[in-house]
């Protein structure tokens, strides 16, 4: 999921020939509208959605069990949020989707966001469903996760 058309356009370009699932679509708390806006104009790469109507309006999405190839057997490996604060909008209501994936790694944004405790749903869903919690702050602002589902992962390597 990636809102930004410039990110989007990467992503594809990326991701071409591979097995994935690419939807042009900011993270939000249900499916319906949010705004896109990049408060370091061009230049940083530091999109943020938003639910009031200032920026490019952009679908947004929640990540529920009703996604594409994602809501049959297939099991996801891997999810990678950099989403800039949404992380609690992402973590809030239906978790079952991110759960079935066995390895999250995380950049949390409390520092950009002081006092809106953007990682708290974050936390409560790994204490909710008993995951595990490996962080690491030596090179990145990231932390692990891996579930009890992928044990194997427990040596995993920090999320740089």
């Amino acid at each position: 999921m990636e809102p930004a058309s410039d990110n989007f356009s990467l992503l594809e370009k990326n991701t071409r020939g591979l097995d994935v699932e690419l939807y042009r679509a900011g993270v939000g708390p249900e499916d319906g509208t949010a705004w896109l806006s990049n408060p370091n104009g061009d230049a940083g790469m530091d999109y943020r959605t938003n639910s009031v109507g200032e920026g490019v309006k952009v679908k947004s999405s929640h990540c529920d069990a009703s996604h594409g190839k994602l809501s049959g057997d297939l099991v996801p490996f891997l999810l990678k949020v950099d989403i800039e604060g949404a992380e609690k909008d992402l973590f809030t209501g239906d978790t079952s989707l991110i759960n079935r994936f066995p390895l999250i790694i995380l950049e949390p944004h409390d520092w950009l966001l002081p006092g809106q405790a953007t990682s708290l749903p974050f936390l409560r869903f790994h204490v909710e469903a008993k995951r595990n919690l490996r962080s690491s702050l030596r090179t990145s602002r990231r932390s692990v996760t891996r579930s009890k589902a992928a044990p194997h992962l427990a040596g995993a390597g920090s999320a740089a």
